[in-house]
């Protein structure tokens, strides 16, 4: 049951410039310029810009040797990349794990 409201409330609502939707006047038929002119810029759509990834840090963890990095897949690992181990680069040129090519 709809019931009207009170003095007060009228009031207020008056004083925030707030009408009952029965009281909106509806405009007539609006023609496309017009309604064109109400769409935001173009530039409010524009895609945002990603942020360029963290430079590569010292690894802070590795695996526990070139077996366990091959059974995971993550052989050969060059420096810089998670999981690298300076005790798995015998070598030492930045490439643990690296295949072995027999002569």
């Amino acid at each position: 049951m709809f019931r009207e409201p009170s003095d007060q409330v009228k009031a207020k609502t008056a004083a925030q410039g707030w009408t009952p939707r029965n009281t909106i006047k509806r405009d007539a038929l609006m023609s496309a310029a017009e309604l064109d002119g109400q769409q935001p810029a173009a530039a409010a759509f524009a895609p945002v810009q990603k942020q360029a990834p963290m430079a590569a840090t010292a690894s802070t963890w590795s695996y526990r040797n070139c077996a366990a990095a091959r059974a995971v897949g993550a052989a050969p690992i060059y420096r810089g990349q998670p999981g690298y181990g300076a005790h798995m680069d015998g070598d030492r040129d930045g490439i643990a794990c690296e295949p072995y090519h027999g002569q």
